[in-house]
């Protein structure tokens, strides 16, 4: 909505000088937006985890343990 907001105001102050249409390399660039909340880093170490997983040699009984895990990790 912010950005909207951005293009809109950008395209109200230039409708006089603009008669064609207008491309989006005319666009100002978007302002980054901040994030609201920090991530959690129990995250971080569960995406570690999944990460280091060959799920292609990994057995089914290894599968439920890893999950386990990720289970203990999220109720800390």
């Amino acid at each position: 909505v912010f950005r909207a907001n951005e293009i809109l105001r950008f395209l109200e102050q230039d409708k006089h000088k603009n008669k064609g249409p207008v491309t989006l390399e005319k666009l100002p660039p978007p302002t980054p937006q901040l994030s609201l909340f920090e991530p959690d880093p129990r995250f971080k170490s569960i995406q570690e985890l999944l990460s280091k997983i060959d799920i292609n040699t990994i057995s089914p009984v290894e599968a439920l343990l890893k999950l386990n895990e990720v289970i203990a990790i999220l109720k800390e």
